[in-house]
């Protein structure tokens, strides 16, 4: 399934705005249009800060590092924080954080969704209107494998959603 997500502004966390998981074979969680989806674990999250303006990205920062939420404790290191987002940047696409087990409020530890994303930015330049991930079950491909087979599909989708905005605006 293929999800679309994009900035809260009341966050700071991403938000569900659309998703093919209903329409899914397989059974798979079926967030709401509207869930709530954490910015530094996920790999919607991850893709949107990596690929948005310096001056957004360091104000989503600020705000995520003065929550309180554990979930958001990864951020706090911001060298490490910094060379993973730049690490998204190079390769093109977010993969989430080995310890997210999906939503806002989810590390696996507390609760598992059995699934694995990839995730890239729908933007023009520095602005990033939101991001599309790829959905699987993490025990059916390892990530390298739907990089291979997907990744330039749903890049391809981000660029026509771009193009589609772009000629609406």
């Amino acid at each position: 399934p293929v999800d679309l997500a994009v900035l809260n502004p009341d966050g700071p966390h991403m938000e569900l705005r659309e998703t093919s998981r209903p329409n899914s074979p397989f059974l798979i969680n079926l967030d709401q249009i509207g869930f709530q989806i954490n910015i530094p674990l996920s790999a919607v999250g991850r893709a949107y800060i990596a690929f948005c303006g310096e001056e957004e990205r360091l104000e989503l920062l600020e705000r995520i590092r003065k929550s309180e939420d554990p979930q958001n404790k990864s951020a706090r290191d911001k060298s490490a924080f910094e060379d993973i987002l730049q690490s998204i940047h190079k390769q093109g696409y977010a993969v989430r954080d080995p310890s997210f087990g999906g939503g806002q409020r989810a590390l696996r530890s507390l609760y598992d969704d059995g699934l694995q994303a990839i995730a890239v930015p729908i933007r023009d330049g520095e602005t990033v209107y939101g991001t599309i991930a790829l959905q699987w079950i993490r025990k059916a491909a390892p990530v390298e494998q739907m990089v291979s087979d997907y990744l330039s599909d749903i890049q391809d989708a981000a660029e026509e959603i771009t193009g589609g905005y772009e000629r609406s605006a």
